[in-house]
């Protein structure tokens, strides 16, 4: 079983423009164009996956959000659970020059994308010895989750990259109030193009997990093991 906690995105207004869009046009056509592209960079940072076997199954099951076991039916006993957090943050390199005393050009220079799951924790059963047969079927169950987290991670990372690069390139120059307007402004873009993309990889994620919870797999894996 898994859990994630995927980042909030922010949706930020848009009266960070100068006046609304068409003024904000007029504004961005009196700054120029850039100079040079934006240069963009993604880091792919995973936190190394850590085992805790200090819960029993009752903790397990507080943990993935669901109803503590019911001892009549133990073949539906939570005995090991997935946890992840997946992040993302960013730096935004940018160069100003103020125009008019409320207008100030914001050439894009850089951005620096760094994602991935900052945390991975795999709980098994503390009633499980470690070495035994049950404790090495649940960890090998889990780690199948983590697969699936590294695997629809890698394969949605260039649609990630292609959609902050497609909104970026559409912004290259904003014209805002000042610095901090800026920044608020050049976040929300990132912030909208990453989100549909965040979106479908958590569907999909969530769907494969779900294939790999079935009550089948459950079944197999309690019959693997007479502990």
């Amino acid at each position: 079983m898994t859990t994630t906690r995927l980042p909030l995105v922010s949706a930020l207004a848009a009266a960070i423009w100068l006046e609304g869009p068409a003024a904000a046009s007029a504004a961005k056509d009196a700054c120029g164009p850039p100079e040079t592209r934006a240069a963009i960079s993604f880091v792919e940072d995973n936190a190394a996956v850590r085992i805790d076997h200090s819960l029993d199954g009752d903790a397990i099951a507080a943990l993935s959000g669901q109803r503590a076991p019911i001892r009549s039916a133990p073949r539906r006993r939570i005995t090991g659970l997935t946890s992840t957090e997946f992040e993302y943050e960013y730096d935004v390199g940018m160069a100003y020059r103020q125009v008019r005393p409320d207008v100030t050009c914001v050439w894009l220079r850089s951005v620096n994308l760094r994602l991935g799951y900052t945390r991975t924790t795999i709980y098994i059963d503390r009633r499980y010895r470690r070495g035994s047969c049950a404790f090495d079927a649940v960890l090998e169950h889990e780690n199948e989750h983590v697969a699936i987290n590294n695997r629809t991670f890698r394969q949605f990372l260039p649609r990630l990259r292609r959609g902050l690069e497609r909104a970026l390139a559409a912004n290259p120059v904003i014209a805002v109030r000042d610095e901090r307007a800026a920044r608020r402004a050049y976040g929300s873009i990132i912030d909208r193009a990453l989100e549909p993309h965040l979106a479908r990889f958590e569907t999909v994620r969530k769907r494969q997990h779900a294939e790999l919870d079935s009550p089948a797999s459950y079944d197999a894996l309690q019959d693997r093991c007479a502990d």
